[in-house]
């Protein structure tokens, strides 16, 4: 995906890595960061007394399957490490 590409995704960021373990430890962090904002919410709601309908989670309605066409900010979880780019800096 090119710079321009992601410019066009709001909330997107274009990043380079000169290896791919550094890409690789990139979207690890993302993804825990990413978990970190869902578990706090629900915590937050589970201290004001909130409580699940039952034990049964569905991430279907949080995480969607995206194409290139359809691409956005939320679904970068589920980018591969083929679209990032990992060549060297100039």
């Amino acid at each position: 995906m090119t710079e321009l590409k992601v410019k066009e995704i709001t909330g997107a960021c274009h990043k380079r890595f000169r290896t791919r373990s550094q890409a690789e430890a990139f979207i690890e962090d993302w993804k825990e960061s990413f978990a970190d904002v869902w578990r706090s919410a629900i915590r937050e709601g589970l201290d004001q007394g909130l409580r699940p309908r039952d034990m049964k989670i569905s991430v279907e309605g949080i995480l969607h399957e995206t194409d290139e066409q359809t691409e956005d900010a939320d679904a970068l979880d589920e980018v591969k490490l083929d679209r990032l780019s990992l060549k060297e800096e100039d």
